[in-house]
């Protein structure tokens, strides 16, 4: 047979603290066989659980919770024994457990990740694509003026608790790009875009710094760099050089007027039209390996 609850509980006390939490006690007895111990005493069923709130009889505490403090004493101690008395402690303290033990030390904190999205718009003049990839446009194929989406991205911001501030290193990395694959992302899709950081004190003498780092991302083809198409007021002379600056010329039309800034081709003549012109791409950025940082390698998996 197993333990059972006698009906009812046999005392009840309520303790209020210095802090001014509501400790109450509340005792119950239970009959089991003679061979039957405290440990079989302890699970016997009806017995308040771990957790469970102050709901007794007419009395109500709905910020008292059991606690896992319990005590159980058999009520003879000198002969055979099948009646059991057991207390338990429900309280309005929070109750400490492993996962909220505090770090003294705050250089053992665990860095701070946090994620957001930067509100942007489509550029004007940009020309857009829709969803399938098809280019947004007049029937008469032009773009449509005034047409402008949504275009946010996301940054991350971490956190950091370091002994060295590292300010040298810090700034010499601001406005730069990854240099490698970064949290699944190619080079050159991660900018890091501000630094904060601030002298704390810990204890009564020691000091540390906090630094915080966001970063933004541009997924995009391009990512951070930009495509450029060739236009400008000047044309290769006749057998010029495209790296020589004497050998560009100022363009006119037929009347010898300055014709102003058209698209030029690669090879430094006027283009005939749109995809004649030459394009490259400008890579502004430099690239930094932000993992000098300290920064995690892995987020969000």
């Amino acid at each position: 047979m197993a333990a059972i609850l006698l009906d009812g509980h046999t005392s009840w006390e309520m303790n209020r603290t210095e802090e001014g939490h509501r400790e109450y006690t509340i005792v119950h007895r239970v009959r089991a066989l003679s061979g039957d111990g405290p440990a079989i005493v302890a699970t016997t069923p009806g017995l308040p659980l771990i957790g469970s709130l102050w709901l007794v009889d007419n009395d109500v505490d709905l910020w008292a919770f059991c606690w896992p403090n319990m005590r159980v004493r058999p009520d003879k101690t000198e002969q055979p024994n099948t009646t059991w008395t057991v207390e338990q402690l429900f309280s309005t303290k929070p109750l400490r457990r492993c996962q909220d033990t505090e770090i003294e030390d705050p250089l053992l904190e665990p860095q701070a990740i946090r994620g957001s999205t930067i509100k942007e718009n489509t550029l004007e003049g940009v020309p857009l694509e829709d969803r399938n990839g098809d280019v947004i446009q007049s029937i008469s194929f032009e773009p449509i003026e005034g047409l402008s989406f949504d275009a946010s991205r996301p940054q991350v911001t971490i956190g950091q608790n370091v002994g060295t501030l590292e300010l040298g290193l810090i700034t010499s990395m601001i406005d730069t790009v990854n240099d490698d694959v970064l949290w699944g992302l190619p080079a050159r899709k991660i900018k890091l875009s501000d630094i904060s950081w601030s002298r704390k004190v810990f204890g009564t003498c020691g000091f540390y710094y906090t630094r915080a780092f966001t970063f933004e991302i541009k997924n995009t083809e391009l990512g951070f760099d930009e495509k450029w198409r060739e236009k400008g007021s000047k044309l290769l002379r006749k057998d010029g050089t495209l790296t020589e600056p004497d050998d560009w010329e100022i363009a006119t039309d037929l009347k010898g007027d300055i014709d102003g800034e058209k698209l030029i081709t690669p090879a430094g003549g006027r283009a005939a039209g749109d995809g004649d012109e030459g394009i490259r791409d400008i890579e502004y950025y430099s690239e930094s390996n932000f993992l000098l940082l300290g920064i995690p390698t892995v987020i969000g998996l």
